[in-house]
């Protein structure tokens, strides 16, 4: 029997793309709908509507991964995410799973058990064995929030790059000229981009990276501060031969 995975593969695209040209549930550039929909005609794929019409009812309910609720941004989201349901007449059930992978799991079985109709995932970290159920293994509807995409979810972010230099750049229009930057886990790809547009905002303008200035940290309140009460003492420490003028951090 054929499969949309047969299709993608046949097409050169993702399955959920050729998921989206099926149901009509998203646009798709017209050039790669006419390729799906050839790879369709050419192999004989039929979807399988009893098996839709055999789909127990849904629940109105969406589950949400995410890291803490500490973090402020993560707060901000929550709250937009709750907003989002409420106006669709849909519950929102939230785990906190603190990026432990025990705990990642243990929530996404537990939320595919209450049969939720959809995941929101915002996480910073993700064992492989719950990066690979939502990859593959997961035939829930999932959304991924400021992380890279994967196969079969959808993801939301922005431009980090972008964003990372940006706020170097208004700093050096500032007439700054040694600048620091807070940084998160060096396996965030956010956090890398952001990274990524600093160094290049600096090199641009003719800077380089000082490396004693670019600080590690988990993202989270706590870990920022700490971070930046370190920096000033050390800042302290180097008084006598460098300018404090010339050192902000940039997160």
């Amino acid at each position: 029997m054929v499969s949309i995975r047969d299709i993608a593969e046949a097409a050169g695209v993702s399955v959920s793309t050729v998921s989206h040209v099926i149901n009509k549930s998203r646009f798709v550039d017209p050039e790669v709908k006419r390729t799906v929909l050839q790879s369709i005609e050419d192999l004989g794929y039929q979807p399988i509507s009893l098996a839709h019409a055999m789909e127990p009812p849904r629940s109105k309910t969406i589950g949400m991964l995410f890291s803490s609720s500490t973090n402020p941004f993560f707060s901000d989201v929550i709250c937009g995410v709750e907003e989002g349901c409420d106006r669709n007449g849909y519950r929102l059930i939230l785990c906190s799973c603190g990026d432990t992978p025990d705990r990642q799991k243990i929530y996404l079985d537990t939320l595919r058990d209450m049969a939720v109709d959809a995941l929101v995932v915002m996480t910073i970290k993700r064992s492989e064995e719950f990066q690979h159920i939502l990859e593959y293994q997961d035939v829930l509807p999932k959304v991924v929030l400021d992380s890279h995409p994967f196969p079969n979810a959808c993801a939301i972010g922005d431009d980090s790059f972008l964003g990372g230099r940006l706020a170097t750049e208004y700093l050096i229009a500032r007439g700054f000229n040694e600048i620091g930057c807070m940084t998160g886990p060096p396996d965030h790809p956010r956090s890398n981009e952001r990274f990524r547009g600093f160094e290049f905002a600096l090199r641009d303008a003719g800077l380089r990276v000082m490396p004693e200035f670019v600080i590690e940290s988990n993202l989270t309140v706590q870990t920022g501060y700490q971070s930046i009460a370190t920096q000033l003492d050390r800042r302290r420490c180097f008084a006598s031969t460098m300018s404090w003028r010339s050192a902000p951090i940039v997160r």
